[in-house]
């Protein structure tokens, strides 16, 4: 098995990839050990500003279409061909197994589907068995694969910073140059900017202005 994509219609759930070939099972036969090794998964593409929830157990997730525990069967349903969910399987061979869930009640039904290995006599004798059938399988084994999206994913957590920048000091709106009002002791408004602006260039240049320029400020 090399990927395990989970649908909801055509909206990608989430999609597990194998991380590393991992090694046999030690308590697998020998023709198991032969044939399969136990993988290790992880979840591809996780969606902008999610996360894998911790703790949740990725492997097990793909244990539900790994191997399926069936309870019961029926013919197929109309229902059947528009499942509420879907899992795509995909194996090393390229064989694709489309497995469909519907949901009634309490009861979880199954669907199989293949796509591919036209060639191989086991998935020719698998597609022809499970054609036009549905499989009841127990609920606790579909909701090990078929999940929602929050159930796998959750939201990045923003760090807040330690300390917020220090504010900058107001700044005068006035020109340079430009005395700022003054009030008087009733609260009025006392000389204007502009009266003072003019009182200030008509004193004398202060002998300690030096080539700076500036005038210095009037007397009260």
């Amino acid at each position: 098995m090399k990927s395990v994509t989970v649908k909801r219609g055509d909206e990608v759930v989430y999609k597990l990839v194998v991380k590393d070939e991992g090694k046999t099972a030690g308590h697998a036969s020998k023709e198991a050990k032969d044939d399969r090794k136990i993988r290790s998964f992880k979840v591809a593409d996780v969606p902008t500003g999610k996360t894998v929830k911790k703790g949740i157990a990725i492997d097990e997730m793909v244990n539900g279409v790994r191997t399926l525990e069936l309870i019961d069967v029926r013919a197929a349903a109309a229902a059947d061909a528009k499942p509420d969910m879907t899992a795509e399987v995909v194996m090393d061979d390229g064989v694709i197994y489309t497995i469909g869930l519907n949901e009634e009640g309490e009861d979880h039904w199954l669907t199989v589907s293949t796509t591919g290995g036209e060639n191989d006599e086991a998935v020719k004798e698998l597609a022809e068995k499970t054609k036009g059938w549905a499989f009841k399988v127990p609920g606790w084994r579909a909701d090990q694969t078929f999940k929602k999206a929050d159930e796998v994913f959750e939201t990045v957590a923003v760090e807040k910073s330690e300390g917020a920048p220090a504010a900058e000091p107001a700044r005068s709106s006035a020109p340079a140059g430009m005395m700022a009002p003054r009030r008087s002791s009733a609260g009025a408004m006392g000389t204007s900017p502009l009266r003072s602006r003019s009182r200030a260039t008509e004193q004398p240049a202060s002998p300690d202005a030096g080539d700076a320029g500036t005038s210095t400020q009037p007397k009260p």
